[in-house]
């Protein structure tokens, strides 16, 4: 756990002694810093429309500064603009006003809001509000850690799954240390590690299934090959209650990995010899 974080982490320093009884049972850990780059924290974000339901909505009122409704749409949800927030006013129905008090915003309301809301289109989330690691970071620790002889990494565009920005950072890697013959997925979701049910992983499936890796003049089965996907979002898809691998059912997170893969892949390439 400690040399993903270090991978993922490389601005950081992470050391760990452990005394045993038997001193031939000690250990000392150290993972050096090797950047002084560290991405910037987090902002908070508004909701955006395509991500509201019943809950989030009457959450979000319950608890609004805002008095009105107008006043409500424009400054609680990411994208509406007044002029929107007048449009939508407008399209919700005649019992609805500008100047509605949200307090008086009852369920059969909020119904009424839903379904006129999912016919709207509305800008894409910004991902100005996400914190991800950076080419340059992830570069840096998985050339501090894994020591390979080659590696590229790609950063796509922000997408949005269920109303909510991600951005995908990937790295692929050739040879080096602590890497068996193979593919090995290195999986992170908001810089944590993700160690278990790697089979269930969006990343794990397209790494395995969705690249023509000979397409790319490299051998899944006998090159070392390391590839590290680290999700950003500010709701990460997980696939189960624990949080411990990212679902595959979102087809436009599964294009956007493997666009972040292949962009790796073909880097790589352009630098490998061609077969004989």
């Amino acid at each position: 756990y400690l040399r993903e974080m270090a991978v993922i982490t490389p601005y950081a320093r992470f050391e760990m002694h452990y005394v045993a009884e038997d001193s031939s049972k000690s250990f000392h850990i150290l993972h050096a810093r090797r950047s002084e780059c560290m991405p910037p924290p987090p902002s908070k974000a508004k909701v955006h429309p395509a991500a509201l339901d019943n809950s989030v909505l009457d959450n979000l009122i319950g608890r609004t500064q805002y008095k009105t409704l107008f006043n409500f749409l424009k400054g609680e949800l990411d994208t509406v603009t007044p002029d929107f927030a007048r449009r939508m006013i407008d399209e919700f129905g005649s019992e609805f006003s500008h100047d509605m008090p949200c307090s008086s915003i009852n369920g059969s309301h909020i119904r009424k809001m839903l379904d006129k809301i999912s016919q709207f289109e509305f800008d894409a989330p910004s991902g100005a509000v996400l914190s991800p690691a950076g080419e340059y970071n992830l570069h840096l620790g998985v050339m501090k850690e894994m020591r390979p002889d080659m590696i590229a990494t790609s950063t796509p565009d922000v997408t949005v799954v269920d109303g909510h920005p991600v951005i995908v950072e990937a790295a692929v890697s050739l040879g080096g240390r602590r890497i068996k013959e193979g593919i090995q997925v290195h999986r992170f979701a908001n810089r944590i590690p993700m160690l278990f049910q790697p089979g269930n992983d969006v990343s794990v499936k397209t790494a395995m299934m969705r690249i023509n890796w000979k397409q790319y003049r490299i051998d899944k089965h006998n090159h070392k090959i390391g590839v590290f996907v680290s999700v950003c979002s500010t709701k990460i898809p997980y696939g189960g209650p624990n949080k411990e691998y990212i679902g595959d059912e979102h087809e436009d997170l599964q294009k956007t990995v493997r666009d972040a893969i292949m962009k790796c892949c073909a880097q790589l390439k352009s630098r490998l010899p061609p077969p004989p």
